[in-house]
């Protein structure tokens, strides 16, 4: 794992302070079974194709780390093969005791727990203009407390990336 990054208009910056302190690494998923067969299951919920995925990220938030208030719309990738990220796919890879929740301020603050197995699911763009940014769906991850959160996070384009 490596200190994650943020994109500040379409340009990947290390994020180091103030804004997130995680860390991740990306996965190319093509060619492992077993990452292949978490593909499978993330189209039959969302009924993307893999082939419009990006790699997975997988995450790991220690004790005190966050990813502040934040969006994964990024007017950059406008531009990139995949095109803008259309949904966010976010499963925890296990349990933690106090803290590390994903919360969305502009939802009533709605905040999701970390469990194993949990999945949350959220839209970057409009459903009727896939180019335009969904404003609800801004969030921060919440730092845990005396434990680390392994998570993956799958973000969704609207174009083919096999084929580009």
């Amino acid at each position: 794992y490596e200190t994650s990054t943020f994109h500040s208009n379409g340009v990947s910056k290390n994020a180091g302070v103030p804004h997130r302190t995680s860390k991740g690494v990306f996965y190319q998923w093509h060619g492992d079974n077993a990452a292949e067969q978490i593909m499978e299951r993330i189209e039959r919920v969302v009924g993307i194709p893999p082939i419009y995925a990006e790699d997975m990220q997988l995450l790991k938030y220690e004790e005190g780390e966050y990813y502040k208030y934040h969006h994964d719309y990024h007017a950059g990738h406008l531009q990139s093969p995949i095109g803008p990220r259309i949904l966010t796919f976010f499963l925890y890879l296990n349990d933690v005791e106090e803290g590390g929740e994903t919360k969305f301020e502009d939802l009533d603050n709605l905040t999701v727990t970390p469990k194993t197995g949990r999945v949350v699911i959220w839209p970057s763009v409009l459903d009727d203009d896939p180019l335009e940014i969904e404003d609800w769906t801004f969030h921060e991850a919440m730092p845990p407390q005396n434990f680390v959160i392994m998570s993956e996070s799958k973000h969704l384009g609207n174009r083919n990336n096999v084929e580009m």
